[in-house]
């Protein structure tokens, strides 16, 4: 299912010049499931996808408690989202617009306070791929970028200008011909050098210190402990500077608004600040290594909650009901996929929440029986859910497993129970990237970039069954490999690693007569081509699955890129899943099947 429009109370086209069909963040297309196998209901055909959705949440997101959108004369560049708050001392974000589309901005634009004249710089907001994928990667990564004075501002993204106010300023702000009187706040101090720095719990539980919208979080951790956050990473130069000037504005926001509810009740601040960095324990994990991020990441929506928090037109105890009733009116647990066959599932599910949760499985179709799943505090559980049992004569179909928590649902749609296998082949699907937490959150399985995406079919080849792979990539890339498994996950059969330079590896205890690889490079990608011996493939059988073999895929590369055929498993995991192929269904006719998730 398409992804739906990201919720907010501001929606703004993003800016950009004449897009290239070659530009490395070229807008994708988000496909449908009956091509693929699709494993959590939703695909996104890359993270780079849909920018005009992307970058209106972002929008949202900087321009904090937005007073109007601004209606200025016609001028070529002016003031697109006016920010009604500001924090004295620190700097004010405001997006900006350009009514003609031009392309030669300026790198920096007056500003008056109150009469006094200041200087506002220009900078832009632009997508990046990370450069390290991990479970807390957000859903947007970004970078902040200053427009080179001789090659101009970015291909695409969005432009703000960062304007540095004075700790005794009042009045108001006048920019790009627009008016406006805030509502000035106390100077927040987020940086104590008093203070020790706070203690890293592992990358699955860190918020990521190189995007300038996420360190936000890393204040809230020190400030829960009492301690100091560590300074953003974004590098060194002007940028990093502007990116880090970035980082503290929101996270001064944020602070900021948590002080206000904090004079009101402390608890309820507390409350708040916890579940913005909320963890749970996977109790499987080695000691010191147990933590894992469980908190809100929707852009758009969290800076809605920002904008109650410094609402003044409630009272600060009616903003702190208003933002527990935020928390309230959205799902309180995570779930996915960890593993599934023919005659069960097995999904983990996380609730971050101080309390006791009690979840309630049921399949959509209403077959098999309703079981509810107890999820202690700050945990995270595994279960295993049995599938509907068919009628002889049903065919299989996608199914859909619902977890109800307080009349708030999560659900998780599982593809065809075996992999049918007719020329000219069986498809592995949708090779995805590693589940994050914004992934979870948002219950989509997200492609790789479209110029380094994978696909894989099993089929028949004269006597001989053959995995063919085609993986995309522009150039060679550091290191680039295919991965296979055969056999159920906890007794593998046989392992073979197959690089893009042509050399493979093999380890198994079976006869590798029969093994065949040939690799051929071509301008924009590499295929491989493997004959699979036949007592791989016998011995790979799985009874509970109709005799279907059990065969798993996962591409390490190009570069930092991890990909898996089958339900994506978290980004802290490296185990292939394997799915079922139905080899015996090659020659037969295809029956009909209904294709809607039941």
């Amino acid at each position: 299912m398409e992804r739906r429009p990201l919720p907010g109370p501001v929606s703004m086209p993003f800016t950009s010049k004449t897009p290239s069909s070659s530009t490395r963040f070229a807008p994708g297309r988000i496909r449908r499931g009956e091509i693929a196998r699709v494993w959590t209901g939703r695909l996104r055909q890359d993270r780079w996808c849909r920018l005009e959705r992307g970058f209106s949440a972002l929008l949202t997101a900087v321009s904090l408690s937005l007073g109007a959108i601004a209606d200025s004369v016609q001028a070529e560049i002016k003031v697109a989202l006016i920010p009604s708050v500001a924090v004295r001392g620190g700097d004010v974000l405001i997006p900006l617009v350009s009514t003609d589309g031009r392309d030669d901005w300026p790198r920096s634009v007056p500003v008056t306070i109150d009469g006094s004249s200041l200087t506002a710089t220009v900078v832009w907001l632009v997508p990046r791929l990370p450069s390290k994928w991990s479970w807390t990667t957000p859903a947007t990564p970004v970078s902040i970028v200053i427009a080179n004075r001789d090659s101009g501002p970015p291909s695409i993204g969005n432009p703000i200008a960062i304007l540095t106010v004075p700790d005794d300023a009042e009045g108001e702000i006048e920019l790009l011909g627009e008016r406006w009187s805030p509502r000035w706040l106390p100077p927040t101090k987020i940086l104590d050098d008093e203070l020790e720095e706070i203690d890293f719990k592992g990358v699955d539980a860190d918020p990521v210190l190189d995007d300038p919208m996420e360190w936000f979080r890393w204040v809230l951790l020190a400030d829960i402990e009492k301690r100091r956050p560590p300074l953003p990473r974004l590098g060194t130069g002007p940028d990093a500077e502007m990116g880090r000037r970035v980082a503290i504005a929101i996270a001064s926001e944020w602070k900021a608004g948590l002080r206000r509810i904090q004079a009101a009740s402390p608890g309820v601040a507390r409350e708040i600040a916890e579940r913005l960095v909320g963890m749970v324990v996977d109790e499987r994990r080695a000691r010191g290594d147990r933590f894992v991020a469980a908190w809100p990441t929707e852009t758009s929506e969290l800076a809605s909650l920002r904008m109650l928090l410094l609402d003044h037109s409630r009272t600060a105890l009616e903003a702190a009901q208003a933002a527990l009733a935020w928390f309230e009116a959205r799902t309180s647990f995570l779930v996915w996929t960890n593993a599934c066959s023919s005659n069960s599932v097995t999904v983990e599910l996380a609730n971050p929440t101080f309390g006791e949760l009690v979840a309630l499985s049921t399949w959509r179709d209403g077959s098999g029986l309703a079981e509810a799943i107890v999820l202690p505090p700050r945990s995270l559980s595994r279960r295993g859910v049995d599938r509907p049992v068919l009628s002889r004569s049903a065919m299989s179909s996608s199914e859909t497993l619902e977890f109800e928590v307080d009349q708030r649902v999560r659900s998780l749609v599982f593809p065809n129970r075996v992999v049918p296998v007719r020329p000219p082949g069986g498809g592995f699907g949708s090779i995805a990237l590693p589940l994050t937490l914004a992934a979870a959150n948002g219950g989509y399985i997200e492609l790789p970039p479209t110029q380094f995406g994978t696909t894989a079919v099993l089929r028949r080849r004269g006597v001989r069954w053959q995995v063919f792979v085609d993986a995309r990539t522009p150039e060679p890339i550091g290191e680039d490999r295919i991965n296979l498994v055969f056999g159920p996950a906890d007794a593998t059969q046989a392992r073979l690693e197959v690089r893009s330079d042509g050399r493979f590896e093999v380890s198994t205890s079976l006869t590798i007569e029969g093994l065949q690889v040939q690799v051929r490079r071509h301008a924009d990608r590499w295929r491989a081509e493997i004959d699979i011996p036949e007592p791989w493939l016998t011995n790979s059988i799985s009874d509970s699955q109709a005799g279907a073999v059990l065969i798993g895929l996962r591409r390490d590369g190009p570069g930092n890129l991890i990909s898996f055929a089958g339900p994506p498993p978290p980004a802290w995991r490296r185990e292939i899943p394997v799915q079922p192929f139905a080899i015996a269904d090659w020659g037969r006719p295809s029956p009909p099947v209904n294709s809607e998730p039941r």
